[in-house]
Order: C-alpha cells, then structure tokens, then sequence
C-alpha cells in the first residue's frame, strides 16, 4: 500500500478499527470485504482477446483519440509525448477498440509503464471520442470517473497496489447496468479482491485501453501485453460517430448563385458521403471520400442559388454500420427581411462552469441569424493554464475538436454557418502571438478542420448591402515589444492592403469588421497593468491608419461596425477620427467587443477611457454578441447591438440593445 499521513483523529480511528477486526485498507475502501463482488458469474459467452503478438501490433480496429502515436509492434505500445508545465488537469488518452460494441461485460489488461507517474487503466461504454467511463491506476489508487468533452467526474476511488515502472500490473473490471467494479494487482502476485465500485451511466459502446497524462509530464510508453473483453451478448459494429459539423458562410459568386463549404470531422475511420438539397429539391450527393489519416476529416463545396440543406453519410471501414447525420440548414435568402449576425469569443475548455451561451444567442434572435464569426481562442489549446497536453497537432486537434463538440455549438450549427478567425491561443504562444513566434503548423491544421472561404486567415462576404471583413492580428503581426515606429503593423501589408481597397472599392452600404483583436484600451482589472497585445499601445500608427479609414467610409455614407473579440468583456467603445478633421467631429466608429462565451479572467477598459459607453460595459459576466440589420428600404432603418448573457435564467441581454441609425452620422 502506499504510503499515507494521518491526522491525530485518523490514528484513533484506524486504532479502533482493528479492535473489530477491521483493516486500515478497508476502512479506506481499499477492497476486502468493504466492496461487495458483482453478483454472478463473470461473463464468457463472447470474448475478444488482443495479444499484440502480430504482424499488424493494434490494428486496424483500434482508434486512439490524439491520432498516431502508436507502435505498431507486440506489445502495443501507447506512446505519450512531453507534457507542457501549463497543461489542465487529467487529460486522457483513450484508444478504442472498434467493433467490439456491449453494454455490461467485463474487460482485464495486462501492461507495463516505463513512469510510474502516467496513469494507464481501461474505457468502457465509450458512445464517441469523448464520452465513456474509465478506470484508472493513478499511483496507489484505483479511480473509477466518468468523461465527457470538457473534463471528467470522478466517482469512487480507493487503496491499491501502486504502479511501478517496468513491471507487469494487471487491471480487471467488470460493469453491470449501472455499476462498475475493480481491481488490480501486480503480475507476479496473488488475484486481488474486488477493491472498488462505483455507479456509472448504462449505456453500450466501445471498450479500450486508457492512459491519463503523467504527472510529472515526461515522455514515457505505456506497454499493453494483453486486453481481453468478454459479454454474454454478441459484440456489435461501432457505429460511426460525426461530432463535428460545419457549414461555411457562403461566400457570393459573380453569377448570383454562392460557393457553399461544408466540413465533416469523424471519430473514426470512415467513408464519407456528403449530401444536400438547394432551394428545397431532390438530394444530391458527392463522390465517396475515405477518411483514414489525421486529423478524419473532409470538405465538400457545392454551387447553390438557394437555400441549402446538407448532411453527411458515414460508413465504417472495419465494419457494416453506418450513420446519417442530422440535417444542416445554410440560409441564403432572406436578406429582405433584415439580416443577424453573431459574434463570439474565448470559450475556455477546462475551468469555468458550462453555460447557454450558443442556445440564448439562437433564443434571443428575432430572425434566423445569417452567420456566426467565432473571433479565436477555441478552448486554450496554448495558455497559461489548463492548457492542451502538448504542443503537437494531435494534442491541439484534440481540444479544437473538444471546443467544436460542446453540445450547443453542435445545436447552433445545424442552423447557423460559422467562420473563424484564430488568435494566439490557436497559434501555440501561451499568449501575445506574432509572425515570429507562432507555430506554421497551427494554421495548417486549422485549415484542414475549419470550412472557412479562404486559406490565409482573414476572408470577406456579401449579405445583401452589407460587406463582412475578418482581421486576422497575430499571424502577420510585427512583435508587440518592438518599437512603435510607423512602418509596425498587426495586420501585416498584405491583409491590411486587402481591407483597405475594400473599404474603397466596395458597393456595400455598410461594413461589419470582425476583429480578432480589440481597438480601445485594455487593462488588466485585477492589477491595473496595460495589456500591450492590442493596437493602440503597441501598434499606435496602425491604429490610427486603420480607424481613419473606417472614417474615410463612414464620411462617404458608410456606416463601419467593428466586432471585436479576446478582452473579455462586454463593451462598447465610440473611437473619435484620429485625424481629427471637422466634417467628422460628431461622428464614431462603434466597436462592440463581445467576449467571451465561456472565459474567466476579465479584461477591463482603462479607468478613464472617455471612448467606453459605461453605461454598456460589462465585467465578470460570459456572453455573446447579436448584431440585428434592419432591412433595406425599412424606415429608419437601423442596427442594433445586444449583449447577450450566456448564464440561464437571467435577463437575454446584459445592457440596454443600443440602436445606431444605419447611415452614420
């Protein structure tokens, strides 16, 4: 047993104890008589055994979660990168085994670690990539916890023999309805008793091998010599799981009609089939894709000159299931009756407590909302704390996949299409990314899971008379450090060139740029410190050219809407003309900064900021943003600006809308 301190109180307690013949283990639920067997017989009808003797060493029907660190060699082995000293708490590996589908049975591995400190064990019940129940060897403990997209529960742990490194361990578990039991003993010992149990959800689904991230963060192997499943009921195929879906915003094409991207993630290796429907017409479906390799996705861009219903249609490859996913709605109409778009930021993985973020933003709109923009920071895969793993793409794509399964943004996006702009937690810097310290290989993958219009971060699209920009501020931005001299940009030459000749040339009658960054100030709240990562400390030059050409549009009739993200806060901020010029003198481009949807850690305005509408400035509180165009020819036709409280059961808005008059004035 491992070693323990006792309290005074727990001295005389154990003393107690063995007065009745009761052991210190199981007065701590060690096992012994404390945990009760699983009534009847083990179950033996049907049994899988791997080995890892073989040629093939998994296999093809075993399917890790982080993609391919695996060896492919008797014994399996599970090999677990570094770790970064920032990483969230309990980050598990699972590796699935396909196929093999039941709901109660029983499961034993045979393994070995090479550190003593990772904390290997078995999934059972696994209904996707995320979601199972899971029993661990964590040191001298034996933890049962169940797991979901965001984080684990634990629900009974007690005493076991702890694991040492280079030794053969043994971990048998057996699972009935709502309850599991299990123990574990060291190879070249005796069969343990049953040393915990505790209550899980009853469900069928996959079995497999588990490891939870070691804690001292070493590189090290987990060494699987044998995993057995037995069931009394016949193994069923592993239905093929979709936990991500994307429909793109369309962009418009010169013939009228618009170029429609529709992303699709799997869980497991499959063939893929896209399917969709325009304007209310027969199904049409593309060519069959095989997803095999990392990350398991596919796109698929079609031409439509109406409204588009899609889905996906996914066929396991090492078995006959197969799986329709629900329908996606893409609006391209509408635009007579007004226009809603939704931004959005910040949505923090592991920390803050869940909340309705993506269900009131749909709850509070007055129309089907034509787009959302997600203004960066998908989970803190790079942070300060409770940050991904590692810094590789397996780990990364892991909680991007993560952050895109959270069962609201999985409703909101069969009904909403969705862009992105990445930010610096995307980029692998804990924060303050630029061109010379962000990781390439970031957006790559992000390219290959998003269903964005363009490849280099930024886009634009048309909604009627309405112009939307994205402002990537990080992949091509000069290091916030460096001198503020006037050649220092954010935006980079090339994206800033592209903003501008659209503001120019554009015959839109208004313009919403979403910014991954904020405009006005930013303060720490909690020690009053500047943050230096936006444009007007660090890039003052920028800031000024920028504004004054949201100016220049606005004083040719224009109205330019900025929608920004990553200080989480709700504001809204009014920026004079940096120029300063006459004609302008009453005139503001508003910013309406809505972050973030799920984020801790408060960015505040400076104290006396005279841009800041106190009277529509928010701390503390999780939130989104809900932009309402009036449509074209409506009298008095305007936008309105709402902030939107993500936590049930308060008011849908967290401050007054404020309405602006289309045209500015």
């Amino acid at each position: 047993m491992t070693g323990r301190r006792y309290t005074r109180a727990g001295l005389l307690a154990l003393a107690g104890a063995a007065t009745v013949g009761v052991t210190a283990r199981q007065l701590l639920g060690g096992g012994g008589t404390t945990v009760s067997p699983p009534p009847g017989p083990a179950p033996s009808r049907f049994r899988l055994r791997s080995s890892f003797s073989g040629p093939d060493g998994w296999g093809p029907q075993w399917a890790p979660l982080q993609g391919p660190p695996m060896v492919d060699a008797g014994p399996g082995v599970l090999t677990v990168p570094a770790g970064v000293h920032t990483t969230a708490a309990d980050q598990p590996m699972p590796v699935q085994l396909l196929d093999a589908v039941h709901a109660d049975g029983a499961q034993r591995l045979e393994f070995a670690v090479t550190d003593a400190s990772l904390r290997p064990g078995l999934l059972l019940r696994s209904t996707g990539p995320h979601s199972f129940a899971g029993v661990t060897i964590e040191g001298g403990r034996l933890v049962i916890a169940e797991y979901a997209f965001d984080g684990r529960r634990t629900v009974a742990s007690a005493d076991t023999d702890p694991v040492t490194a280079g030794t053969l361990h043994v971990l048998d578990v057996r699972y009935q309805g709502g309850r599991v039991w299990a123990r574990a003993w060291q190879g070249d010992g005796s069969e343990a008793d049953w040393q915990v149990s505790g209550s899980v959800a009853a469900a069928a689904g996959n079995p497999g091998v588990l490891a939870v991230h070691p804690l001292n963060l070493h590189p090290c192997r987990l060494q699987v010599h044998s995993h057995t499943v037995a069931t009394n009921t016949p193994p069923q195929p592993t239905s093929p799981v979709a936990p991500v879906l994307i429909s793109g915003i369309p962009s418009p094409r010169l013939d009228g009609a618009h170029d429609v991207r529709m992303r699709v993630w799997s869980a497991y290796p499959a063939r893929i089939r896209f399917e969709w429907s325009v304007a209310g017409g027969e199904f049409d479906h593309g060519p069959e894709q095989v997803v095999d390799g990392f990350p398991l996705t596919a796109l698929q861009q079609i031409r439509a000159d109406g409204d588009v219903r899609w889905r996906v249609r996914l066929r396991s490859l090492t078995g006959a299931a197969e799986t329709v996913t629900p329908l996606h709605d893409v609006p391209l109409t509408g635009h007579a009756d007004g226009l809603t778009l939704l931004g959005a930021s910040c949505y923090k993985l592991i920390g803050p407590a869940p909340n309705q973020g993506y269900q009131r933003l749909l709850e509070a709109s007055t129309r089907p909302p034509a787009a959302m923009v997600f203004e960066g920071d998908f989970g803190y895969a790079g942070n300060f704390n409770d940050a991904s793993y590692s810094r590789t793409p397996e780990f990364f794509a892991d909680r991007f996949q993560r952050f895109l399964a959270d069962p609201g943004f999985v409703a909101l996006r069969r009904r909403v299409p969705v862009g992105f702009i990445m930010d610096d937690h995307e980029y692998g810097p804990d924060n303050n990314a630029d061109r010379t310290t962000l990781l390439p290989w970031t957006w790559q993958l992000w390219n290959q899971i998003s269903a964005d219009s363009e490849r280099r971060g930024y886009f634009d699209v048309r909604a009627g008379d309405v112009h939307c920009l994205t402002l990537d501020g990080r992949r091509y931005c000069d290091p916030a450090a460096g001198p503020n001299v006037p050649g220092k940009t954010k935006l980079g030459i090339e994206q800033r060139t592209w903003m501008e000749q659209i503001l120019r040339t554009s015959d839109a009658s208004m313009f919403v740029v979403f910014s991954g960054d904020t405009f006005g100030t930013r303060v720490n709240p909690r020690n009053g410190r500047v943050q230096r990562d936006n444009y007007i400390y660090s890039w003052p030059h920028e800031y000024r050219r920028v504004l004054t050409a949201f100016m220049d549009a606005q004083l040719r009739g224009k109205r330019v809407l900025i929608v920004s993200g990553d200080c989480h806060s709700l504001r809204i901020d009014q920026h004079p003309d940096p120029e300063g010029r006459r004609e302008a003198a009453g005139m503001r481009i508003t910013e309406f900064t809505c972050a973030g949807i799920r984020c801790e850690l408060w960015s505040g305005a400076a104290p006396g900021d005279p841009n800041v509408d106190r009277s529509r400035y928010r701390l503390n509180v999780s939130g989104a943003g809900l932009i309402e165009i009036d449509p074209p020819g409506a009298a008095g036709r305007s936008v309105t600006l709402r902030a939107i409280d993500a936590t049930a059961g308060r008011p849908l808005d967290t401050w007054q809308p404020l309405v602006l008059p289309f045209k500015p004035e």
